[in-house]
């Protein structure tokens, strides 16, 4: 037999070269390779937050007592304005009132003034007053704004001029503790006022 032929006979069985090395490369990428071929490991999530849950909605935080001064300025229109004398009889809107007689008013706030206001009620508010003069009183007077309210509790109030001033003290919430100062001027030819609260923080 010729020494080529006895060569190319003994070759027969051996593994080719390069298939080899394919078996090999895809045992490495995890592939499914020649019988007895491993895959490659799964490897478990070791992010530490797995299975914890989310809250659905945020947490909402109760809001701090107010640290620095603001002043809230709205146009306010009465919804009820009820003045009534001493002895309880409702009296005409216009009258001069005396010592003994009672004011009661109830309003939605715009946020602006009589000139230029938005047209979403932003606030609601109520002052009740015993006048001791026909230029003052004793008033109690808070607004409502965002759930938080502003007050004047048991307050002397001046009624000159038609501006009606009287002091801030106390609140709730976001005014919590609150001071400052309540002045309402009264626009011409209505009932309609602007309404300018100064609140500082309970430090002041």
């Amino acid at each position: 037999m010729h020494p080529r032929s006895r060569r190319a006979l003994s070759s027969i069985g051996r593994p080719i070269p390069w298939i080899a090395a394919g078996s090999a490369a895809l045992t490495l990428l995890g592939c499914t390779g020649p019988a007895g071929a491993s895959k490659a490991p799964k490897h478990k999530a070791t992010d530490k937050t797995a299975g914890r849950l989310k809250p659905r909605h945020p947490v909402t935080k109760k809001a701090p007592p107010l640290g620095h001064a603001v002043t809230l300025t709205y146009f306010v229109k009465p919804t009820t304005m009820i003045l009534k004398s001493a002895s309880g009889k409702t009296l005409h809107a216009g009258t001069t009132p005396a010592e003994g007689d009672s004011l009661r008013v109830v309003d939605k706030a715009y946020a602006g003034s009589h000139t230029r206001h938005g047209r979403k009620v932003m606030a609601t508010d109520s002052l009740t007053c015993t006048y001791t003069s026909a230029t003052a009183g004793k008033c109690s007077y808070e607004i409502t704004v965002n759930g938080s309210k502003v007050t004047a509790n048991q307050v002397l109030a001046s009624f000159a001029s038609g501006i009606t001033t009287m002091p801030v003290n106390g609140g709730t919430g976001e005014y919590q503790g609150a001071k400052g100062l309540i002045t309402r001027t009264n626009i011409a030819g209505s009932r309609n006022s602007d309404l300018s609260i100064v609140v500082l923080p309970a430090s002041s």
